[in-house]
Formats: structure tokens, C-alpha cells, sequence
């Protein structure tokens, strides 16, 4: 991942800012530097590569440079399997960077803003302070005393399969927001692999091996089970009444007796059903839609939500929404952190809200990062709020402390 892989929270974040323009790209690393960042600048984009040998925590990537335009730049940090936060910035059509940011998106690089030039010090302030402390959040979530496993190790399908058996991999869980009663009303799931060698994995280091070797079932069943303990263990006693989300793999919605599965797991942990929410992408959906339709109906008549992942990504998005009886609307994460900087994304932003509410359905926005976006969000009557602002991914054991801080937490109702 980046040069600091390995060090300790406390270090601060590294910042590449990419723009020919020397005055500029100065001018933003002052910035990155009062905000906390050990700061580099690349005026010539043709000599990147060099700057990409340790990999930064935080890139600001300008689109218009002669000789090699920001598009090119996107794709080249793709191939280099690049990890770090990134950063958008142009002076051309705000319709231009939109489009940058989702070609960006699509290529799996970690987009956290965009800023369309001249851009007030305030806009870019705020956006390298919340990338600095997603960084420090990621830190903090992952340090081990293991290796950079990202860079140093990978994991095979004889390694997941036994890590299956040993029971190895665990759910951490994120609270979700009732943004108009400030009221913890759900948690979405989200997968680790506690591995015996290497430490805590995360999702990128071992989904896609999972899904090429069709092991997504046998993985789905090991969150189930998870959650379904997990529950038992602190749920009557918390007495929470919200929701528990669970990401669904193609694989399980070409299943027919998935939907069985589900309702008699349930019933052996003594588990109400119509707390469980799944959410899909539209890439679940696509490799067999009649199938998908049969099984997720099926899981909407025993009484479980259904909720459409990743809204505003997909081309046949809208088409699924026609189609199949979801029950939530998840905005995704890039619109969402862009809302304070980029108006296209809050336009796309509000439209999805009234277009969920207008289908009688509940919206999630993920990604929520400030207050400052939590308020936006709420004072256009988003119903549920995700995202770091509110609480990191944590395991069930962390879920009742946290509860207790929230519940007398009042500065959620204060801008940032």
C-alpha cells in the first residue's frame, strides 16, 4: 500500500499533488501540509512512476496537463493497483470531472472528492482533512504487528477454504442512522478474515478469489452464522430492534433453496427474520436475472429487505428498480463525499432521494464522512445515514460501548 505500511496511526499521511501548474500544485501541498500531510509535488506527469514507488496515502490529481492528460493518469494508477484516496480537480465542465470520477470509480480506485477549479481554500481544506482522517481511521482499524499484506502476501483457495473450516473469518459491523431522530436503527455486515499468519484481511484481499472460485455460498453461510451468534450474544440484552444488513454474492441469488436456508437459520438462533436486510449490486443481479428475481422475491415474501447496493454506478440500475421488490436504496459513497464540493453530485444526490421516496422506499447514503454532509443529508430528508462521522466498521464486542457514547452524543445536531 503506501511507504507508512506497517507504522503506527500517529504517523502523518502522505500527499501527492499532480498538476503541471507549479503554482497551484505549491499552493495545494501548503494546504496538504497544514492539514497534517508529509507533502510531494509532480509537475510533470510523465516522470509519475517515480513518485508512485512508495505508494502515497492521498494523491490530488489535476485532469488538464499537456502530454499526458488526467484520464491517462487514472488509467495508469489503476494498472499500478494504486490504493491511495483520490482526489479530482479541473477547471473544465463540472460534467467533465463527473465523468473523470466515475471512469476513476469503475477502474477500483478509491475516489474521495472532486474539485472543480478555482476552487475557495475552504472546499479543498475540508476535503484533505477528511481524507487525512479516513486515513488515520484505516490505521487505526487495520495496525497489526503483521506485514503490509496487501503488498507481501496473498491468499490461495486451499487457504480460504480451510480458513472456512477454522472459522476464521469474522463480521464487524457499521451503524446505520435514523438521520431525522438521530436513532441507531440498523448495522450493515461487513466481512474480515481473522487469519492465523497475516493478520486482519480485508475484503479487496480475498473476495476475488472467493467469487473466481465459487466459494461465495460457503462464505455467505459463514457471515450468516456470524451475525446470527453474534446477535444471540449481545442483541436481547441491548434490546435492538434495528436492522442487519448482509452483502448477497452472485451465487446466492441462483440458489432456489437460499431463501429456505435463510428462514431455517433464523429460526434456530430464534432470530426475527424481517431484521435481516441483503444488499446486491447490479453485477449480482446480471449473471442470471430470472433466477435473481425468483429468490429475492422469495426472500421479500418471508418478510427480509432487499436493498440495491451502489445506487447511481450501475447502467441498468434503474431497470432493477422497475423490476425487482426492493426495499432500501443505498446511495453510493462516491456521491455522496463529493456533496460539499462537487453540485453535480448533490444534484445526482437529491434526485435519488426523491426518486427512493417516491418508490416507498428507505435511503441509505454511505460514506457519510462529516457533519457537514450528515446535515446536508438530513435537511434533505435522506431517511439513514452511514459512514465514519458516525461510526467505523467494529466488532460486537465494541457495538454496546458505542451504543451507550451515541445515545449521549449530542454534537451530531452541530455543523462540523
Amino acid at each position: 500500500m503506501s511507504s507508512n505500511a506497517g507504522a503506527t496511526p500517529s504517523l502523518s499521511p502522505s500527499l501527492l499533488v499532480v498538476d503541471d501548474e507549479a503554482a497551484i500544485a505549491d499552493y495545494v501541498a501548503a494546504v496538504g501540509t497544514a492539514t497534517g500531510c508529509e507533502t510531494s509535488v509532480c509537475t510533470q506527469p510523465l516522470s509519475l512512476d517515480k513518485h508512485l514507488v512508495n505508494m502515497p496515502d492521498i494523491i490530488v490529481l489535476d485532469l488538464s496537463m499537456p502530454g499526458a492528460d488526467g484520464i491517462s493518469v487514472i488509467r495508469d494508477l489503476a494498472s499500478a493497483g494504486c490504493t491511495s484516496l483520490l482526489i479530482l480537480m479541473s477547471g473544465v465542465d463540472s460534467r467533465v470531472l463527473m465523468s473523470a470520477s466515475h471512469i476513476a470509480t469503475m477502474q477500483g480506485l478509491n475516489l474521495h472528492g472532486c474539485l472543480e477549479k478555482p476552487f475557495r481554500k475552504k472546499n479543498l481544506k475540508d476535503q484533505l482533512i477528511t481524507a487525512v482522517a479516513e486515513i488515520h481511521g484505516r490505521r487505526m482499524e487495520s495496525h497489526t504487528d503483521a506485514p503490509d499484506t496487501k503488498q507481501t502476501s496473498s491468499v490461495d483457495e486451499e487457504d480460504i477454504v480451510r480458513g472456512l473450516e477454522a472459522n476464521e473469518f469474522v463480521v464487524h459491523y457499521q451503524p446505520q442512522i435514523d438521520l431525522n431522530t438521530a436513532e441507531w436503527v440498523g448495522m450493515e455486515a461487513l466481512v474480515r478474515w481473522q487469519h492465523p499468519t497475516l493478520g486482519m484481511l480485508y475484503p479487496d484481499q480475498f473476495i476475488d478469489t472467493i467469487e473466481k472460485r465459487g466459494l461465495g455460498m460457503a462464505l455467505t453461510r459463514a457471515v450468516l452464522k456470524n451475525v446470527l451468534t453474534d446477535y444471540a450474544h449481545w442483541g436481547p440484552s441491548a434490546n435492538y430492534s434495528g436492522t442487519i444488513a448482509i452483502n448477497l454474492p452472485p451465487a446466492a441469488l441462483t440458489g432456489f433453496d437460499f431463501p429456505e436456508e435463510v428462514m431455517h437459520s433464523a429460526e434456530e438462533f430464534n432470530f426475527p427474520a424481517k431484521k435481516l436486510v441483503f444488499e446486491l449490486t447490479e453485477t449480482s443481479v446480471a449473471s442470471d436475472p430470472v433466477s435473481a428475481a425468483d429468490v429475492l422475491t422469495r426472500l421479500r415474501l418471508n418478510g427480509m429487505g432487499l436493498a440495491i447496493d451502489d445506487f447511481g454506478t450501475g447502467h441498468s440500475s434503474l431497470e432493477q428498480l422497475r423490476l425487482l421488490p426492493f426495499t432500501e436504496l443505498k446511495i453510493d459513497q462516491s456521491f455522496v463525499r463529493a456533496i460539499d464540493s462537487d453540485v453535480t453530485a448533490s444534484v445526482i444526490v437529491k434526485s435519488a432521494i426523491k426518486l427512493g421516496h417516491e418508490l416507498n422506499l428507505q435511503v441509505v447514503a454511505e460514506g457519510v464522512e462529516n457533519w457537514k454532509i450528515y446535515n446536508w443529508l438530513r435537511n434533505e430528508q435522506c431517511d439513514i445515514a452511514q459512514g465514519w462521522v458516525i461510526a467505523k466498521a467494529m466488532s460486537c464486542n465494541d457495538i454496546s460501548v458505542w451504543a451507550d457514547k451515541w445515545k449521549n452524543h449530542t454534537s451530531h445536531q452541530e455543523g462540523d
